[in-house]
C-alpha cells in the first residue's frame, strides 16, 4: 500500500475533506451557496415586474422628469419611498 496513495477513505481524503471543511467555515451559508452575488445586494430581496417594451422609455422620463432618478432601480424605490413617506409608514433602508 502506498502511503501517498491511501485507499478510498484513508487518510489523504480525510486531509482534503478537512482542507475543504476549512476554507467554509468563516462563509456562511449564503456566501457558498450565491458566490458570485454582489456585495450590494446581500441582505435584499429583488421584486420584478414585466410591463410591455414600448413603456419602458415612458416609465423612464416620468421617473426622471418627477424627479425621482434617472435609473429604473434608482426611480422606483424613490418613488416607493415617498409613497410610504406620505403614509407614514416604515421608509425603506
Amino acid at each position: 500500500m502506498n502511503p501517498e496513495n491511501p485507499p478510498s477513505g484513508g487518510c489523504g481524503q480525510q486531509a482534503e475533506l478537512e482542507k475543504l471543511g476549512a476554507s467554509f467555515s468563516n462563509k456562511n451559508m449564503s456566501d457558498s451557496y450565491y458566490p458570485n452575488s454582489q456585495s450590494s445586494r446581500r441582505g435584499k430581496a429583488a421584486i420584478t415586474f414585466f410591463v410591455k417594451p414600448e413603456a419602458k422609455a415612458a416609465i423612464r422620463a416620468a421617473l426622471a422628469d418627477g424627479g425621482y432618478g434617472t435609473s429604473y432601480q434608482e426611480g422606483i424605490v424613490n418613488l416607493l419611498s415617498e409613497l410610504l413617506n406620505r403614509q407614514q409608514r416604515q421608509p425603506l433602508v
